[in-house]
């Protein structure tokens, strides 16, 4: 890496990066965009395809507790998590300007006609299925992970169920954080920050329900690394996940069965390890497209 330049909170009327939480970009790579919880916003900013190099464009406020972030894949419909609010914000996206406006809320305990939204109290990670149809929600203070049925021309979620740890021999959701898939969807990976854990469920394609397999706990059956495990990452080639434990100060690697979508420990790199420095705290990772 070569150090390349910053943006600041106070830079040219720049007022949207208060402890910054996630950033992702745009499908087309053109529009980086940023979540705010002491700003409770998101913020968004063009992006030079060839010096990387961001300049501020515009934000949305009012996202109260603005921490999870993710994008469709044809970059019409951005997702936030609002944590103060125990909240889902969806937005439409400009794909020539980047802006964005919102469409919907959904929060937690709100009432429709045939069910009560349930699992958003303190919402962390939110990430869509590979095949956009669903939403999945780790619900930290619910110790939760909850889907929701997504409408691909207009963006709006309707919400489908929850599965919270101890409930239908559900577990490892205790101060649920991080999610991520299989490649072909049939499996989800959540992160209990709480209980040190990274568990895995089966998921209907039809329906976004989830049936739990498996839980790895730290220190448990030889497998270390997952202290306070936070964000979880697939491989491109969909073969291994990665999960940084934030109270090991560690990134621990899991080699994935395609076939029943079971986890095996195979490595965990912590700081102090030889001369290993830089993971001291350490809170996300992600992988070069190769």
């Amino acid at each position: 890496l070569t150090y390349g330049g910053t943006i600041y909170n106070t830079d040219g009327g720049v007022n949207a990066l208060y402890s910054a939480q996630r950033v992702i970009l745009s499908p087309d790579e053109n529009f980086a965009y940023v979540t705010s919880d002491g700003d409770n916003s998101v913020s968004w900013y063009s992006r030079n395809s060839i010096t990387g190099a961001l300049v501020y464009e515009g934000v949305v406020s009012g996202v109260l507790g603005a921490f999870g972030l993710t994008i469709s894949t044809d970059g019409n419909y951005v997702y936030v998590t609002g944590t103060t609010d125990n909240a889902i914000y969806s937005y439409s996206r400009n794909s020539v300007t980047g802006s964005l406006t919102r469409i919907s809320t959904i929060r937690d305990g709100d009432h429709y006609y045939s069910y009560t939204v349930d699992g958003l109290f303190n919402p962390r990670e939110i990430k869509l299925s590979p095949d956009g149809n669903h939403a999945y929600v780790a619900g930290s203070s619910d110790k939760s992970v909850s889907w929701f049925t997504r409408n691909s021309a207009t963006g709006i979620l309707t919400y489908g169920g929850t599965l919270k740890d101890g409930v239908g021999g559900a577990e490892g959701l205790d101060g649920a954080f991080g999610i991520t898939f299989s490649n072909d969807g049939s499996y989800l990976y959540v992160t209990g920050n709480y209980e040190n854990s990274v568990s895995v469920y089966q998921r209907n394609s039809g329906t976004g329900a989830l049936i739990f397999s498996e839980v790895l706990r730290d220190d448990y059956g030889g497998v270390d690394g997952l202290n306070n495990a936070q964000s979880v990452t697939l491989s491109p080639g969909g073969d291994h996940i990665y999960v940084v434990g934030n109270g090991d100060n560690a990134v621990s690697t899991y080699d994935l069965n395609a076939s029943s979508g079971l986890l095996t420990q195979t490595d965990v790199i912590k700081q102090g390890d030889g001369s290993l420095n830089g993971l001291d705290g350490a809170w996300d990772v992600t992988l070069s497209a190769d």
